[in-house]
């Protein structure tokens, strides 16, 4: 019985993910949709992730024997997860030049109406607490399970990568941006199976919701083509699947607060 339950453990993780995800949709949803003032949803959404996010790393913790937090986010790695985010921090410096380069003088002037309590609770509170839950979510809590695997191969990080990416567009359904964040979702995915570091992830992921976040105030962009775009997409696949292949940089990691053999299985 001990062996079987061992035995489906790594998919655990997943359906823990898959049941932490609906409900958030469904408190979220519920608990905003009568709230008027823009910054006061804002403020509560975040919460929202915050709990929410609190509640993944909880079970992640709980389910997989990590210990505590700083077994889950740390510093570890550090080097190979930047290495592996390569990809995704040139997107958001392309993303930036290729917009704000076009982007209108008037933009800077229009953005300086807007109440600061506002832009506080967009593109900080709310951005940050995002980047905390989905990753948390959808990195930590839904591929943990690999690291439950004896065997351990890139055919295998490919697949978690590709779970984690379909996951992360289908909670972007209806958003007309299903297919950016199942792209995301896959480099975000190929970071944490190449370095088993969480850490990288949130603050790439802050970073790249906020450039967007703040482009949506912008109501005078220029059309830009979307051939750069395509590229871009293209190159964060490239990227990941190639770190996703490469052998894994995990850190050594702890158990229950003993010390555990290198290689990440904890």
């Amino acid at each position: 019985m001990g062996n079987q339950t061992q035995k489906w453990k790594p998919q655990g993780g997943f359906w823990l993910a898959v049941l932490v995800i609906a409900a958030f949709v469904g408190v979220d949803v519920l608990g905003t949709q009568f709230i008027q003032n823009t910054t006061a949803r804002l403020l509560i959404d975040s919460l929202v992730r915050v709990v929410f996010g609190a509640l993944s790393l909880w079970l992640l913790i709980k389910y997989f024997d990590k210990g505590n937090w700083r077994n889950v986010i740390h510093g570890k790695n550090l080097g190979a997860a930047l290495l592996a985010g390569g990809g995704v921090l040139i997107y958001i410096l392309a993303e930036i030049i290729i917009v704000f380069t076009k982007t209108p003088a008037s933009y800077w002037r229009e953005l300086k109406s807007i109440p600061w309590q506002l832009l506080f609770a967009d593109l900080i509170c709310q951005q940050i607490t995002t980047g905390f839950f989905e990753e948390i979510t959808f990195r930590g809590l839904l591929l943990e399970g690999y690291y439950q695997h004896g065997e351990r191969t890139g055919r295998r990080r490919l697949v978690y990568g590709l779970l984690s990416g379909l996951l992360f567009a289908a909670l972007h359904i209806g958003s007309g941006s299903e297919l950016f964040a199942g792209v995301f979702g896959f480099a975000m995915a190929a970071i944490y199976l190449h370095s088993h570091n969480i850490l990288v992830p949130m603050v790439l992921h802050f970073l790249q919701d906020l450039a967007a976040h703040a482009m949506g105030y912008e109501t005078q962009l220029v059309m830009i083509e979307m051939w750069p775009v395509w590229a871009l997409l293209a190159l964060l696949v490239v990227w990941a699947v190639a770190f996703l292949l490469l052998p894994e940089k995990s850190p050594l990691c702890v158990k229950g607060g003993s010390g555990e053999a290198a290689g990440g299985i904890v």
